[in-house]
């Protein structure tokens, strides 16, 4: 039965760019990484480096994935990823444990001069703001000459999104011309905003890390384009991964 799951799996996922990416898409890919390979790419064309431990491998939303966890995140560090040109980043990830208010997690960071985060902070006495109930938060911070951005894109997003341990999620950022960003999540366009000067090369913008800190949490898919996704193709890209999620059910128990 096992190898027979596997089979099927495999006929869905190694077409994953001619089927699921909108045509033409999959020769811009710079990274993608659905940790099969023992937690390394499989298509990394620019040698972007990775700094992962295979002790972290778990079940991902298609077979294997990756947990983040005690601040041993995941991280891809290459100047090929400063957003200071036209990027796309697309992560899968789901909580270990269910969020509670108080607490938080951050799905990612881009660290260079300044830095570039999406995270979930508030409610119950949550020290680092006075907000009421867990809020969605995309942040761009301490670049010479842009304006501090502290995007608060959902003001409850326990009630937008299920929480609870083990639901997938997909969040995709978006970067234009190094001005423009867009966050997305699970194929919904939640915030825009317009940069106050342009991102640069000499910003230093050349690590990308997942779960940084805060909450334990599972990573798959991990997919690195080198331009812009129009807004229904982020919403058909998220449709498609999510449908074959929902076909093949919960790959946890694979092979029982």
């Amino acid at each position: 039965m096992r190898i027979a799951k596997l089979l099927i799996l495999s006929l869905f996922v190694s077409p994953l760019f001619s089927d699921i990416l909108p045509e033409g898409w999959e020769k811009f890919v710079i990274y993608y990484n659905d940790f099969e390979k023992d937690g390394k790419a499989r298509i990394n064309p620019l040698k972007i480096e990775e700094i992962f431990s295979t002790d972290s491998l778990a079940n991902g939303l298609l077979g294997k994935g990756y947990l983040c966890a005690e601040g041993k995140g995941l991280t891809l560090r290459s100047f090929q990823l400063s957003p200071h040109r036209s990027l796309t980043i697309s992560i899968w990830w789901a909580l270990k444990k269910e969020h509670k208010p108080g607490a938080g997690f951050v799905i990612f960071s881009l660290n260079g001069k300044g830095f570039i985060s999406c995270f979930v902070r508030g409610g119950g006495g949550d020290p680092w703001c006075a907000l009421t109930k867990p809020a969605g938060v995309f942040q761009v911070y301490y670049f010479p000459g842009i304006q501090n951005i502290n995007g608060i894109y959902d003001f409850d997003i326990m009630r937008t999104l299920d929480l609870r341990g083990g639901v997938w999620h997909n969040t995709i950022v978006s970067f234009s011309c190094g001005r423009e960003v867009k966050v997305y999540q699970d194929g919904r366009r939640v915030g825009r905003w317009i940069l106050t000067r342009c991102l640069r090369e000499d910003d230093g913008i050349n690590s990308l890390t997942l779960a940084p800190y805060g909450e334990a949490m599972f990573f798959d898919e991990v997919l690195i384009i080198r331009g812009v996704l129009r807004e229904d193709e982020v919403k058909n890209y998220y449709l498609k991964l999510k449908g074959l999620k929902d076909i093949f059910g919960d790959w946890s128990n694979l092979g029982k």
